[in-house]
């Protein structure tokens, strides 16, 4: 309807479906979209995302929801993970892990989304190109993986308290810097030249995932 190139629609979509400016780069792996439709991609999933970061906090208390609530619909709806663990820790520290979780289940399907996705753009495309390696080389998220390892690690190994608080601050120090990172690669003034369309596409994909993760995490957890 906004008669926007189907690449940039494919790429705006997975980045704020999945996890931002990675689903960005990871997709762009299988649809090989123009440099400006990448870069107009992340920023559309980051400004927009980085509005939620901010915003769920602020109208979590006048929605009156509980934390279990909050978890899932920040989780389930935020774009990128850096955004949402700061959004549930501005709730409170369990939201903070909840909300995380909630997140990661998405990034894990990167990988699964990109190998279907692959297919199907493939057979879409199959007049003009003759690619057959991207859906067996879908990406896999590093993070994810070594997530479930630190998962495993710190359930059934013993780790001493000094080095788990050790280990915890420089989480938080790496978390700081992905934020820093995300501020660096984003300008405003750029964004503002993309034009209202591709700015009212990701508005409208925000306001969607926002409101149907609200509404499933009331039901799921209310």
């Amino acid at each position: 309807a906004l008669r926007l190139p189907d690449t940039l629609s494919v790429l705006v979509g997975s980045g704020t479906g999945i996890c931002g400016a990675s689903a960005v780069v990871a997709v762009d792996g299988v649809v090989r979209g123009r440099e400006e439709d990448v870069a107009c991609a992340i920023a559309i999933v980051t400004v927009f995302g980085t509005i939620a970061m901010f915003l769920y906090p602020a109208l979590a208390p006048s929605l009156g929801l509980n934390e279990a609530t909050y978890s899932a619909w920040a989780g389930s709806s935020i774009h990128e993970v850096a955004q949402v663990v700061a959004a549930g820790f501005a709730f409170n520290d369990q939201a903070g892990v909840d909300a995380s979780l909630y997140k990661l289940s998405r990034v894990a399907m990167l990988a699964p989304a990109c190998a279907a996705l692959a297919i199907w753009w493939r057979r879409r495309e199959r007049d003009t190109t003759t690619d057959t390696t991207t859906a067996r080389h879908a990406p896999v998220p590093l993070f994810v993986v070594l997530f479930v390892v630190m998962v495993g690690v710190n359930s059934f190994a013993p780790v001493p308290a000094q080095l788990h608080d050790t280990l915890v601050t420089v989480d938080s120090g790496l978390l700081a810097a992905a934020m820093v990172a995300m501020g660096l690669h984003t300008r405003l003034v750029a964004v503002a030249r993309l034009g209202w369309r591709p700015l009212a596409l990701g508005l409208a994909m925000a306001i969607w995932i926002s409101l149907l993760a609200l509404a499933g995490a009331v039901l799921t957890t209310g």
